[in-house]
């Protein structure tokens, strides 16, 4: 089934250009996570830490006096530049657009690509023929989350006992700029739909119809890792020799 809702019209070419712009951010990082506490001694079966082995870490505040924001602020842009027209007996819709919007992680983004056109034939007030093409390529970057440790978790468990570490500075797991550094998600997607529409009216009463379309996708995700040896000996282990997983998948109907 195609929906066609972008068609030409009769009459001079009329263009039209759209352009947004915007941030991706995290509101108040500082507000939402916590002061993380801990023990600096391992205190006697049945007791409570006492009061002055009990140490802190703000890790958000902290990185913030560093200089080292854990989030950015990501730029939002999407262009959209088309044209119509035509006349009596042909009209015509052509587009195309780009989405580059970035999170609110460096490994966090999508770069897009997109165009159309939708042609429409009346050679005869009996007959109609309309024609489509689009076209989708794009790349989309996710960061590492979940079973990855991340930016969050590295966060939420960060620890004043390992403030000492110079390679984790109180994260939990890894730095953030480890994490862009080694892991990347990445998804590209490529994909060509098509359609022809004959439509013949003999009588009043009467109209044939034929529709034909293609739909061809072609999905190529990506999960890998450089080889960075400087992170071996950390708590990424053997991911920091490197690796590379993926996934083709290829769809036409």
């Amino acid at each position: 089934i195609q929906i066609i809702t972008k068609k030409g019209a009769a009459g001079r070419a009329r263009w039209n250009l759209t352009m947004k712009a915007g941030i991706n951010y995290l509101d108040d990082p500082e507000g939402r996570f916590w002061t993380n506490y801990q023990c600096s001694i391992t205190p006697p079966a049945g007791t409570i830490c006492p009061a002055a082995n009990v140490t802190t870490i703000d890790i958000v505040e902290r990185e913030k006096q560093a200089g080292r924001n854990i989030w950015q602020t990501g730029q939002v842009s999407d262009v959209d530049l088309n044209v119509t027209g035509g006349s009596q007996t042909f009209n015509y819709f052509l587009g195309g657009g780009i989405e580059d919007p970035e999170g609110a992680e460096p490994n966090n983004a999508v770069r897009r690509h997109s165009g159309r056109a939708n042609l429409t034939l009346v050679p005869s007030e009996k007959l109609t023929i309309g024609f489509n093409i689009g076209y989708v390529n794009g790349l989309t970057k996710l960061s590492p989350e979940a079973g990855y440790g991340g930016r969050v978790w590295t966060v939420v468990l960060a620890d004043p006992r390992a403030l000492s570490d110079p390679i984790r500075r109180g994260f939990h797991s890894g730095t953030p700029e480890q994490y862009d550094a080694l892991y990347h998600l990445e998804q590209r997607v490529d994909r060509v739909t098509g359609g022809l529409t004959l439509s013949h009216t003999p009588l009043p009463w009467l109209r044939h119809r034929l529709n034909l379309g293609l739909d061809r996708t072609s999905e190529d995700n990506r999960d890998w890792a450089p080889r960075i040896d400087a992170l071996r000996n950390t708590t990424f282990g053997g991911e920091a020799l490197g690796y590379i997983e993926v996934t083709d998948r290829r769809i036409m109907y």
